[in-house]
């Protein structure tokens, strides 16, 4: 029986059926793969959509934040503070009280006055910190819905790069495979010899 003849008998016998065992695995290698690639597409695209009513509401305080912050919240003028509902009325107060004393004119009238004054300054202040907190905390909920939209992004990207890595590997072992088989027989065959 010559070499030609005994690589055929090799190669047409369990080689061959081997490779078709083989082959078919790697085509549901590939299969697998591609469910895997869909399902990690369809689970960003749940979780993008979940988050989108975060973002979108976050994205809609962040007009408001802007227009509150360009008042220059951090330094109220005396206009500002003076303005204030019922300013005037507690400022009166303050005046009235003091003369009724008889004292209106007194160091201490003017020392009650400028602590109101103060006050009503410190009082203002505090406000606007609280409402810039609140209008900050309103922009941070789009903020973190944004972030947890790009975490998304980023592991399903790589999770994608390995799926499409292995499928790649797994369609070129399946192409790569006949020649693989041919070159075992061929090798058997000369080890037989």
């Amino acid at each position: 029986m010559g070499f030609l003849s005994k690589v055929g008998n090799f190669a047409t016998g369990g080689l061959l059926g081997v490779g078709n065992s083989l082959k078919k695995g790697l085509m549901g290698a590939e299969e697998g793969y591609g469910r895997g690639i869909d399902e990690q597409k369809r689970m960003f695209d749940l979780g993008y959509q979940d988050l989108a009513p975060y973002r979108d509401f976050g994205k809609s305080q962040i007009s408001g934040l802007e227009n509150f912050v360009s008042g220059n919240p951090w330094a109220p003028t005396m206009d500002q503070v003076t303005s204030q509902p019922g300013y005037q009325t507690r400022m009166g107060a303050v005046e009235n009280s003091a003369a009724a004393r008889g004292s209106l004119f007194s160091g201490n009238a003017l020392r009650d006055i400028s602590d109101f004054g103060a006050s009503e300054y410190d009082s203002l202040l505090n406000r606007n910190r609280a409402q810039l907190n609140d209008r900050m905390g309103l922009v941070n909920i789009g903020y973190g819905a944004a972030s947890g939209g790009a975490g998304l992004a980023m592991n399903s990207g790589n999770a994608l790069a390995q799926l499409y890595a292995g499928e790649g590997k797994a369609r070129t072992d399946r192409y790569g495979l006949p020649l693989q088989l041919l070159a075992g027989a061929a090798g058997a065959a000369a080890g037989r010899k």
